[in-house]
């Protein structure tokens, strides 16, 4: 893993300067300190200007092929190197303030590079003229996704809940996949510990404490200041006998309790920091969650679409861990997803859920309250559309904090969902990351609604049986070439844009494919990849190609060509039946054509002199 870390930073840009100079104050945190008092301490962010790209990272990370493991352990090592070497001036200012009590808590972070702390406006007004400070902006309270109706629900029930049906969760349950060896996760009001439904399920059971349950209070034992954390996390991976609530079965939870009375927003963030390495040791990954539920937001944010969120997001994205959040529960009006859903760095960052009602015959109504895009953060496409999918959350039935059962409606019923589907479909395909399945799900939901994706289901309710057949379980089944026939010749010519394809039959379902050529030596000296069943080439495209591999103009080269079909989760490859076909490329001569002379006239007489510097033009 070291080496690919070395690999990896020696292409990436390390450090970029994403925030501008000088120091970024938030509108809200520049109104608080006109006004305070210089014995008040407040809350406050401050980021670093330099900053990991992130994006780079895991970006480079992908082109690799990383395992789970050398991402995770790419990410933590590497930004937790980079903000220990980079905090030290700042934090021993800011110790020498605590010490003469101009503050009073200190809090470093490394994914983002900043530090939290709480300070008088002396120090808060220093901090903002530093050259190494990028941002600030105020740790400001979070509001759970409040749900819009509770009630009481039977207290046994032999069976299935409906909403579980409504993503199919049930087909991949029937074919063992029960999200056995995968982790969920909850931030949110904590988990009730007890409840029998989830106390067996709990990653804590034989494990220290610490690495399954994150608490700001310092608790070293699940609980739950509401109802609401214990009611996700049941929906995600509850069951009680026959007595099944949630999705991901055989999966186990860890649960941060960080929305209770003080619920600032960098005790989230921690949470979701400490969910990269819950055991402490970067080169593990199975104490990890694959997605952690968020049904929360942050009502007073000013900045949300450049705000310490787009950071934070893109860290666990890089690292492997998926992020999920309600939509909001302000619809049906537009643009009404919760802050910082809006986020949309990607087409799954930030990830928001809206509800429908699973309870209801197919197609299932969007929930009248469920958060409408389109995203306020701009952007065009998939991009400016929110939310990124919806699932079952009008009358979900799932536990409560009192060992019995609830209803609850809110696009907070409707986020477990997804975590739970993408604990399934880990089960399925080990080596996906939590942000890939989330981009699975979303390319694979059903569409409801306005044909394509749209502002009120985006792209429709999750199908976990459709995103396991994309995944490819199942082995690829034979394929033919449909055209160019065998023994044809092409000629190409340089700069050529006469089209060539080459095409074959869809038989091999959710399969990737490669183009390949080589000569009767045998020698391969062509691979191109397609996603589709055809390619297509123009004759310079052509050109090129022969040319890089040393065929002169006049000459050809005589060969064959085929068709592998491939899938990667499991690997399997698969050629052509009726391949390979012969076919002659020659490279062109460019002819000269005819031209004719404009000016000057026949017989003209040019008279020249030294003195004379006027210009004469032959064309």
């Amino acid at each position: 893993m070291k080496k690919l870390l070395f690999s990896v930073i020696a292409i990436i840009l390390f450090c970029n300067y994403a925030f501008s100079s000088p120091v970024e104050i938030s509108p809200r945190l520049s109104d608080k300190m006109k006004g305070l008092n210089p014995l008040e301490y407040i809350r406050v962010f401050v980021v670093l200007e330099s900053q990991v790209d992130v994006v780079t990272l895991g970006q480079q990370l992908t082109h690799n092929r990383a395992t789970p493991q050398e991402r995770a352990y790419t990410v933590i090592t590497t930004l937790t190197e980079h903000a220990q070497n980079t905090q030290v001036d700042i934090l021993n200012y800011l110790e020498s303030q605590k010490s003469v009590g101009k503050v009073r808590e200190i809090e470093p972070f490394w994914i983002v590079n900043m530090v939290v702390v709480e300070a008088n406006i002396e120090v808060l007004t220093t901090l903002a003229s530093r050259n190494d400070v990028a941002m600030m902006d105020i740790d400001s309270e979070l509001k759970l996704d409040e749900p819009v109706q509770e009630g009481i629900a039977e207290q046994f029930k032999e069976g299935v809940e409906n909403g579980i049906k409504a993503i199919n969760a049930h087909k991949l349950w029937a074919l063992g996949f029960r999200g056995q060896g995968t982790i969920v996760m909850g931030v949110d009001t904590g988990v009730q510990l007890e409840h029998p439904a989830l106390n067996y399920k709990w990653r804590g059971n034989g494990r220290p404490w610490w690495q399954a349950w994150y608490d700001r209070d310092g608790t070293t034992s699940p609980s739950d200041c509401d109802n609401h954390g214990t009611h996700t996390v049941g929906t995600m991976c509850g069951r009680a006998g026959s007595d099944t609530i949630g999705i991901a079965i055989d999966a186990e939870w860890m649960a941060a309790k960080t929305i209770c009375s003080s619920s600032h927003t960098s005790y989230s963030i921690a949470a979701w920091q400490w969910a990269l390495n819950p055991d402490s040791n970067a080169g593990t990954v199975d104490d990890m969650p694959v997605a952690i539920g968020n049904s929360w937001w942050d009502p007073d944010i000013t900045n949300e679409c450049t705000s310490i969120y787009v950071a934070a997001l893109n860290t666990m994205e890089a690292g492997g861990v998926g992020i999920v959040f309600s939509a909001g529960n302000s619809g049906p009006g537009a643009s009404t997803i919760t802050r910082p859903k809006n986020i949309n760095t990607t087409i799954i960052n930030a990830f928001s859920t809206g509800a429908v009602n699973g309870n209801q015959p197919f197609p299932y109504p969007i929930a009248s309250f469920s958060s409408r895009g389109p995203s306020v953060c701009g952007g065009t496409g998939s991009l400016l559309i929110k939310p990124e999918v919806s699932a079952p959350g009008e009358d979900v039935r799932s536990a409560n904090r009192n060992s019995g059962y609830m209803t609850m409606s809110g696009t907070s019923m409707a986020c477990p969902h997804v975590v739970g589907a993408a604990a399934l479909l880990k089960s399925v395909a080990p080596s996906m990351t939590g942000p890939e399945i989330l981009e699975l799900l979303y390319n694979t939901a059903t569409d409801l609604g306005t044909p394509g994706e749209d502002n009120t289901y985006g792209m429709g309710v999750i199908d976990v049986w459709a995103a396991f057949q994309q995944i490819g379980i199942y082995p690829l089944n034979p394929f033919t070439l449909n055209s160019p026939a065998s023994g044809i010749s092409v000629t190409t010519v340089p700069g050529g844009t006469t089209p060539v394809s080459f095409t074959w039959d869809t038989s091999a379902t959710g399969a990737h494919y490669n183009f390949i050529f080589g000569t009767s030596l045998p020698t391969r000296l062509v691979t191109l990849p397609s996603s589709t069943n055809s390619l297509t080439l123009t004759t310079g495209e052509i050109d090129s190609i022969l040319a890089s591999f040393g065929v002169q103009p006049g000459d050809s080269v005589t060969g064959q060509w085929d068709i592998w079909a491939y899938k990667v989760n499991p690997v399997d490859s698969l050629k052509s039946t009726n391949g390979p076909r012969t076919i002659t490329f020659k490279r062109g001569i460019p002819q000269l054509s005819a031209f004719n002379l404009n000016s000057p006239p026949n017989n003209t007489t040019i008279t020249t002199s030294v003195f004379n510097n006027s210009q004469v033009n032959f064309n």
